[in-house]
C-alpha cells in the first residue's frame, strides 16, 4: 500500500531494513511500517494504516500528504535508531538476535519518536523494555495493547514527566499479570524469551569469555551458542 502512494518511500524503507540487517539488526518489515503507523494514525493496527492509505490516495492534497508521511518517516527511523543505541548503552543487546521481543522493541521505538529531547532515564525505560518482555505484554492482542501502551505514555509524558510516563507502562503490566517482578519459573522455558533474558542477567553480572577475558557483551558474537 505505500508503496502504490509513494513508490520512492517505500523503496527507502526497504532499504533502510537491508542497512540494518547489515549490522545484524535483522528486523520484521512490520516493526518499521507500525512506528510509522502510528506518528501518522495514533494506532498501531495495521489495518486502520491501510485505511489511511487509501485515504490518501483519494486524496486532492496527495503531495502535501506524501510529504507529511515522509517527514513522519524520517522521525520513526529516528525512534528506531535511539532504541537501538538505548539497548545496545543499557542492556547489551546490540542486534536483533539478543532482542527477546520485537512487538517491545516496536513500542520502545515508537515512545522513542515522541522524545525529541532524548530519554532522560534510560535506566528505567530499558527496566520497562525487560518486564514488558519477561511477561510477554505483547503476546496475544498485540497491536491493541501496543497501541494502548504509546497511546497512554504519549499523554502523560505531555501533562507531567518522564518518570511518570514510564511508571504507566509498568503498571499496565502489573494490572495484566498481577506481578511486575521476575521470579525462577520465568526462566524455565527453552524458547528465545527466556535464551534472550539469561542473557541479559549475564550483561548485567558483567559476565566474560572465560578464554578472552572480555565481557560477553563486547563480543562480535551473533549465535546464543556461542555463549550458552
Amino acid at each position: 500500500y505505500i508503496y502504490s502512494m509513494d513508490p520512492s518511500l517505500a523503496e527507502e524503507i526497504i532499504r533502510y531494513r537491508e542497512q540494518l540487517g547489515t549490522s545484524n539488526w535483522n528486523l520484521d518489515i512490520k516493526t518499521l511500517v507500525t512506528v510509522l503507523a502510528y506518528r501518522l494514525t495514533n494506532s498501531a493496527v495495521l489495518a486502520n494504516f491501510k485505511e489511511y492509505i487509501i485515504s490518501v490516495r483519494r486524496s486532492n492534497s496527495i503531495e502535501q500528504e506524501r510529504r507529511k508521511i515522509r517527514d513522519e518517516w524520517g522521525k520513526a527511523k529516528r525512534g528506531v535508531e535511539y532504541a537501538k543505541v538505548l539497548l545496545g548503552s543499557e542492556l547489551g543487546i546490540r542486534n536483533s538476535r539478543y532482542l527477546p521481543s520485537e512487538p517491545a522493541f516496536r513500542t520502545l521505538a515508537t515512545v522513542y519518536s515522541y522524545m525529541e529531547r532524548g530519554v532522560i532515564n534510560p535506566r528505567k525505560i530499558a527496566y520497562w523494555f525487560v518486564l514488558a518482555s519477561i511477561h510477554r505484554r505483547y503476546t496475544g492482542a498485540t497491536e491493541y495493547r501496543m497501541t494502548e501502551d504509546i497511546k497512554k505514555f504519549i499523554e502523560v509524558l505531555r501533562n507531567n514527566d518522564e518518570d511518570h510516563a514510564i511508571k504507566v507502562l509498568v503498571d499496565n503490566i502489573e494490572r495484566q499479570i498481577g506481578r511486575i517482578e521476575i521470579s525462577e519459573e520465568d526462566f524455565i522455558r527453552n524458547d528465545k524469551f527466556t535464551r534472550s533474558l539469561l542473557y541479559l542477567a549475564l550483561h548485567e553480572n558483567n559476565a566474560r569469555d572465560p578464554e578472552q577475558g572480555t565481557r560477553i557483551s563486547d563480543l562480535s558474537v551473533t549465535d546464543f551458542h556461542h555463549i550458552f
